[in-house]
């Protein structure tokens, strides 16, 4: 009878009540729930939480799908695939254990082999094309390696870098165009130095780690009615191919097809590469580089027109070839992609993802382990 003659005090019961429900629902969701309700790709729970990274584990995420799926959410534009990761006592991602003087293979999301399963990981296939160890530090950045070389230091590392972070504004190549070349002295004393920056990259939070339950689900009717209607991606990140491929692609990447050498400032990229092979001969190391082409290159004839790029001066083929100029070994891998995608129908690429899919990475390596 008290509420019905204060109704705000009504209204803030009941409002209170529902915000106790909400969270209580998403404290209890972990316990309940399926572990693909709250992570759509592996490495997010290898990663770690609470400033603790996973170690030593392997980890297997049923009904998996892509990143720009992911960012679209919309059911019948996800690829769904089982994806097991695995981590090694450092946090890389490596299945076995492996020498830490072995080939090294060093990048981000495309050299982890991201949205695929262990077994077509880059440095599984690599190591078996090269019938040799591989030690993958991935994710990682090339200025953290340089600032603390492994001990037993390794003959060759291969660098893997995607196109859309091939520019001179790129925080990577801004970073390693400012730093000096490292001595042997502090190389020597400063491995665990690089495990503890590795672990930071590991830690650093994400827009698709496992969020808010409640808070999916709403996102997830919202874009699921906006599609439904619009017949377009709520998302301003991505953009559908025009053929009924299902292909979603990243806009950034689109963005950056459109850009010249002069744009992309591959001035400034090259310089930073050469610096870096440079710094690396200091220990008897050599580069191979590769320059990973982004989806939206391979595939830009499934762009609406209007989003096509004009690819008769192709900055990226214009980057490996001032790269072999400098002497730096380099591996061209869209080339054999552009034929692949001329004469066959198996995509490279995931639909729902930036990333390659497992046949992506088999060419790449396989063009990569040529080089040796």
């Amino acid at each position: 009878m008290q509420l019905r003659n204060h109704p705000e005090r009504l209204f803030i019961l009941i409002v209170g009540g529902l915000w106790l429900l909400l969270i209580g629902t998403d404290r209890l969701a972990p316990v309940v729930l399926p572990t693909e309700n709250l992570y759509f790709r592996a490495w997010e729970y290898v990663r770690g939480q609470h400033g603790l990274p996973r170690r030593n584990l392997s980890f297997t995420v049923h009904n998996a799908h892509g990143d720009l799926s992911n960012m679209m959410n919309v059911s019948t534009y996800k690829v769904p695939r089982d994806i097991t990761f695995t981590v090694d006592s450092n946090g890389m991602r490596n299945s076995e254990t492996t020498r830490e003087d072995a080939t090294v293979l060093i990048g981000q999301s495309f050299m982890t082999g991201a949205g695929n399963s262990d077994e077509h990981a880059p440095g599984t296939v690599l190591a078996r094309e090269l019938k040799t160890p591989i030690y993958v530090y991935a994710p990682g950045n090339m200025s953290q390696l340089l600032r603390a070389i492994p001990d037993e230091v390794p003959a060759t590392v291969i660098w893997g870098v995607v196109e859309r972070n091939l520019t001179g504004s790129n925080a990577e190549i801004q970073t390693l165009l400012g730093m000096e070349c490292p001595s042997e002295s502090e190389t020597k004393t400063s491995k665990q130095k690089m495990l503890i920056i590795i672990k930071k990259i590991l830690l650093e939070p994400t827009t698709y780690a496992r969020t808010s339950v409640v808070k999916k689900l709403g996102q997830k009717i919202y874009n699921e009615t906006y599609f439904s209607v619009a017949k377009k991606p709520a998302s301003p990140h991505v953009e559908l191919a025009a053929s009924p491929s299902k292909f979603i692609f990243l806009k950034k990447g689109i963005r950056i097809s459109h850009e010249d050498s002069k744009q992309r400032n591959l001035d400034d990229v090259q310089k930073a590469i050469t610096k870096t092979a440079d710094c690396l001969k200091l220990h008897n190391i050599e580069l191979l580089f590769i320059p990973i082409p982004d989806k939206v290159h391979v595939y830009n004839h499934l762009l609406p027109e209007e989003l096509q790029a004009n690819y008769a001066l192709d900055p990226l083929q214009e980057l490996t070839q001032q790269l072999r100029r400098k002497g730096i070994r380099t591996v061209d891998i869209l080339t054999p992609f552009m034929t692949h995608v001329s004469e066959n129908s198996e995509l490279l690429y995931w639909p729902d993802d930036t990333h390659w899919g497992p046949l992506g990475i088999e060419k790449a390596m396989t063009e990569a382990a040529k080089r040796f």
